[in-house]
């Protein structure tokens, strides 16, 4: 009776270990993979969460907007305003919507314009500065910031003191025909999309009527 004791050649290892090398290169790759893409998703998922968190925030603001009362020069040549001027790619105002502290928050005045970036990127830049005493005016310090990329973007303001509703590129000076538009409707477009924020005013029919704040 015989008793085979082969065991495993040189060879057949060497293959074996090959084999084995080949597999574990093959699972980190697709770990790497995988952890890649998840990060890729990560970075989108809160990059949509930062554009909505904006878009809210400009939206509360813009909502938020008061007839609030300031003033130009001295003497008798002292002027009353309120504080509103829209253009195409700017917008000025006093607002009780805070980025940092929220709605039914101190007034505070709020600068919305378009910013180039580097790369020829563009942004909307939202800045809030303090209202200064005496004369209500807006201090030179920027109390809070945030920014929403857009590639192009535009200012509308909806007049409804005519006949008809219409949409202005501009609300100031000569061209205002109330205080307040009675709404803003913002086109942006970030990417290859276009998105339009319309937004209300809670205070325009008051303000129409004569209802000021300072």
């Amino acid at each position: 009776m015989t008793c085979d004791k082969r065991g495993f050649t040189l060879i057949e290892v060497l293959v074996a270990l090959t084999l084995l090398s080949v597999i574990a290169t093959i699972i980190v790759a697709g770990t790497r993979l995988s952890i890649d893409v998840s990060e890729r998703g990560n970075r989108k998922a809160e990059a949509i969460r930062t554009e909505q968190t904006a878009r809210s925030l400009i939206r509360g603001q813009l909502q938020g907007a008061l007839p609030y009362r300031y003033w130009t020069g001295t003497g008798n040549d002292r002027a009353d305003h309120v504080a509103f001027e829209g253009e195409e790619e700017r917008i000025r105002f006093v607002s009780r919507h805070g980025l940092m502290d929220g709605p039914d928050s101190l007034p505070r005045w709020v600068d919305l314009k378009l910013q180039q970036g580097s790369g020829g990127l563009s942004r909307v830049v939202v800045e809030e500065h303090r209202i200064l005493s005496p004369d209500n005016q807006p201090g030179e310090a920027i109390t809070a910031r945030a920014e929403l990329n857009c590639g192009e973007v535009r200012f509308e303001y909806l007049d409804l003191t005519g006949e008809k509703p219409q949409w202005l590129p501009a609300w100031t000076g000569k061209d205002r025909r109330a205080p307040l538009p009675f709404a803003v409707r913002i086109t942006c477009k970030p990417a290859n999309e276009s998105v339009q924020l319309l937004i209300p005013f809670e205070f325009a029919d008051a303000a129409r009527q004569g209802f000021r704040l300072q």
